[in-house]
């Protein structure tokens, strides 16, 4: 009966942790990286950029573009969909680092934005 327990309680650990590893994977952060480093082998990512807003524009529907442009003029392109509540208005020129999800669009890489905070 020892046995069949100590099987049943490696089974549980086993699938326990498959199940935190794979929601750890989800919400788990990057450390900054640069904007040249964005590849496509970052699709699907989560990653922290910093740089400055340029080419801001915000749609009738609510959801604000940008292009994020670091001081080598690396840039990507950025989303925040209306859905995303932020903590203050961003602006032209302003200093930001964003925290999103790569996604590819129009066969050209974009960040996906959860947040921002100001730098």
């Amino acid at each position: 009966m020892e046995e069949r327990n100590f099987k049943i309680l490696l089974l549980f650990t086993a699938i326990s942790s498959l199940i935190f590893l794979y929601f750890y994977s989800l919400y788990a952060t990057s450390s900054e990286i640069s904007i040249s480093e964005i590849t496509p082998e970052y699709i699907g990512r989560v990653v922290r950029v910093c740089g400055y807003i340029k080419n801001l524009y915000i749609s009738r529907n609510g959801h604000t573009f940008f292009r994020l442009v670091d001081e080598n003029n690396y840039f990507i392109d950025c989303v925040v969909f209306n859905s995303t509540k932020l903590s203050f208005n961003i602006s032209e020129n302003k200093r930001i680092c964003v925290l999103g999800k790569v996604n590819e669009w129009k066969n050209k890489l974009e960040i996906i934005v959860s947040e921002i905070e100001k730098k």
